[in-house]
C-alpha cells in the first residue's frame, strides 16, 4: 500500500490467512488498511541474500520490500525467491552459503528411539559475518525483486486480492 509515493504497508497471502480468513472478515467490505502489515521493515537492494534471509527468519517474514537508497519501492522478494536462488548455486558456492548460514545448535547429537538414527539439530545463526556473501556478487538485487501490486489504503481486501491474482495470470 503506497500513499503519496511512500510505502505505508504490505498485504501478503500470510495476512490474508491470518487476519482476514482466520477472523472471518468480509473481503468485500474490509479495508486493506485494517489488515495490512503497516510500516513494514524494508531492505536496500544491496543487502546480501544471506542477510535478507536472516532478517526474514528473525522477524518471521515470508516477504520483504526492497527499496532504492532514496526510499522508492523497487519490489518484493519472498523466501521462495531466495530458496530458488540458492538452489541454483552449484558446487562450492552453494555449500558455502549453507555452511555460513547454519551452525550446530547443540553439541549433543539427538538419537531417535525408533530408528536409532543419530542427527544433529541445526538452526539459523543469530549473527552472520558481513563478509559471508559479498554484496557485489550475491545481493538481493540479483533476485530481481517483483513489482508489487500498488493500491491505496481505501481499497478493499477483495479488490487487492483480485489485483494480485490478475498479476499472476
Amino acid at each position: 500500500v503506497v500513499e503519496d509515493g511512500e510505502l505505508k504497508g504490505v498485504f501478503t497471502p500470510k495476512d490474508m490467512l491470518g487476519r482476514v480468513i482466520a477472523n472471518e472478515l468480509n473481503p468485500e467490505s474490509t479495508r486493506i488498511s485494517k489488515v495490512m502489515t503497516a510500516s513494514p521493515d524494508t531492505v536496500n537492494a544491496d543487502i546480501s541474500v544471506l542477510d535478507a534471509l536472516h532478517q526474514m527468519h528473525s522477524n518471521h517474514y515470508l516477504h520483504l520490500p526492497v527499496v532504492e537508497p532514496n526510499g522508492n519501492l523497487l519490489g518484493m522478494v519472498d523466501v521462495m525467491d531466495i530458496i530458488i536462488c540458492v538452489g541454483k548455486m552449484s558446487g562450492e558456492s552453494g555449500k558455502e552459503f549453507w555452511n555460513l548460514g547454519l551452525e550446530d545448535e547443540d553439541d549433543n547429537d539427538a538419537v531417535s528411539t525408533r530408528s536409532g538414527v543419530t542427527s544433529s539439530r541445526q538452526s539459523i545463526r543469530s549473527s552472520f559475518p558481513s563478509k559471508a556473501l559479498p554484496v557485489k556478487s550475491r545481493n538481493v538485487k540479483m533476485l530481481h525483486p517483483k513489482k508489487p501490486v500498488v493500491l491505496d489504503e481505501k481499497s478493499t481486501v477483495l479488490h487487492v486480492v483480485r489485483a494480485m491474482a490478475d498479476k499472476v495470470t
